[in-house]
């Protein structure tokens, strides 16, 4: 099923590839950001942890920036 099933909306065309944007916001709605390790797609070669605890860091001074 994708997005534009899902959502009922086509008006971001990237939504039907991914559900987040560069920023882990959701595309159908404005307000939700996915800071945790959900976002990450696991490897059993390498320890993601470090990128997961960077991402929240990375996405709050996002959101900084967006409130000023």
């Amino acid at each position: 099923m994708g997005m534009r099933n899902l959502w009922g909306s086509d008006e971001h065309p990237w939504a039907y590839t991914s559900v987040l944007s560069l920023n882990c916001q959701t595309h159908a709605i404005d307000n939700p950001y996915v800071v945790d390790g959900s976002f990450f797609w696991s490897s059993g070669a390498v320890n993601p942890t470090l990128t997961i605890i960077a991402n929240p860091l990375r996405i709050g001074d996002n959101l900084i920036d967006r409130m000023k």
